[in-house]
């Protein structure tokens, strides 16, 4: 799953739209618009914003796995497992789900 589709997916799980973001980072909307279709990378200090308002990590957003015991924090729940179904199910029928059918998106996934 690409930092474009985990921040679509973030933005509905969260109810935010582009344009509160845009309002909480100080990005514009049409920046952020870019970001979602991904004609547009996020630099570090956008990414951090970004991360700040929807109260996520910056592994949340971009899905790397940070290095070294000291470095590793905890997930939230909500987010590590709504992160992981999207990129089982695959971020089309993940979002069709959520925002269609308005169903727990519940699968077996396997443990690691």
């Amino acid at each position: 799953m690409t930092t474009h589709e985990r921040l679509d997916a973030l933005l509905l799980m969260r109810g935010k739209s582009q344009s509160w973001l845009g309002a909480e980072t100080g990005m514009g909307q049409s920046a952020i618009s870019r970001v979602l279709r991904g004609e547009q990378r996020l630099y570090l200090d956008q990414a951090i914003k970004i991360c700040d308002a929807l109260e996520v990590t910056l592994e949340d957003l971009t899905g790397h796995e940070p290095v070294g015991e000291a470095t590793k924090k905890e997930q939230s729940p909500d987010v590590a497992t709504i992160l992981r179904i999207a990129e089982t199910l695959g971020f089309d029928e993940a979002l069709r789900r959520l925002t269609l059918a308005r169903q727990p998106l519940t699968i077996e996934i396997p443990k690691q």
